[in-house]
């Protein structure tokens, strides 16, 4: 396979209640086809809204990631030097079938030095629910399967207090120069978990953001939409970032010096190789 393809192949390991039903779903034929046109399907639109992990072509590594209420669905590498490379998949929206190219953005650290690249994808989703598909490239192909994470019993809620933040294209654990620290708030009103974010490194490096639930009763709903402004000097990147997030008791990029004592937040860029994660 190229060396694109490897960064698919590569993603770094994650832990799931459902691995093993994963690979079980990998072997579900699902109408997916070569050709141009979606495959044909019945059934559906099924709830995909939510957190997820994808396995790409049988590999033992899995993506987590999220799909949003219009069907944007995007899943990064967690750990590892390739960390915070993305893969944006085809709107993924609950109907039996979806189609066009996924975006990969790769971080510089992967093979061939990063870069974006796309690929065309066809796939299906099943009721559970549950997405396969195949990712075409050239004469050849990849299966991909994936299955929401089970965070339960897990209700996202407002954040309050000093968190620090890593972006995957600069590792840099709190205890070292220029982590940011920043200071999260609640900012919804009723069951929303919105928050909004503002901090320093304490040089010149300045973030202001914002996680928005989606949803109009987002009690449950562990999807929030994300907008992240930095600028200054000493941040690794600059400008505003906009993208998915979501929150959860796990530190999917195994940058926590040590022991967690409350929730994470992360966060992907819709359109870079940027993964962010907010961490106690």
């Amino acid at each position: 396979m190229m060396e694109e393809n490897q960064v698919l192949n590569k993603f770094a390991p994650f832990i799931c209640f459902a691995s093993l039903v994963l690979i079980a779903v990998m072997t579900i034929s699902c109408g997916s086809s070569s050709s141009a046109t979606k495959p044909t399907c019945t059934g559906g639109p099924y709830d995909v809204v939510g957190v997820w992990a994808i396995n790409v072509d049988g590999s033992p590594y899995y993506l987590p990631g999220v799909i949003n209420t219009t069907g944007l669905a995007i899943f990064f590498k967690d750990i590892g030097d390739e960390a915070g490379s993305e893969v944006v998949m085809p709107s993924i929206t609950g109907a039996c079938s979806f189609s066009e190219n996924l975006t990969l953005y790769s971080t510089p650290a992967t093979v061939g030095s990063g870069g974006t690249y796309t690929y065309p994808v066809q796939g299906n989703v099943q009721s559970g629910p549950a997405i396969s598909g195949t990712i075409s490239e050239g004469t050849s192909s990849e299966f991909f399967a994936g299955l929401p994470i089970a965070l339960a019993p897990f209700t996202p809620t407002p954040l309050t207090g000093s968190m620090s933040v890593v972006d995957t294209d600069s590792p840099i654990a709190c205890h070292q120069t220029y982590c940011v620290q920043v200071q999260v708030v609640p900012s919804g009103t009723g069951n929303s978990a919105d928050m909004t974010l503002s901090g320093t490194d304490g040089f010149d490096c300045n973030l202001s953001g914002t996680f928005t639930q989606e949803g109009s009763n987002a009690a449950n709903l562990n999807v929030f939409d994300v907008s992240l402004t930095l600028t200054g000097t000493t941040c690794q990147v600059t400008g505003t970032i906009k993208g998915l997030g979501f929150e959860s008791p796990a530190d999917y990029l195994n940058f926590h010096p040590y022991p967690p004592t409350g929730n994470f937040l992360s966060a992907m860029s819709a359109n870079s190789a940027d993964v962010f994660e907010f961490y106690p």
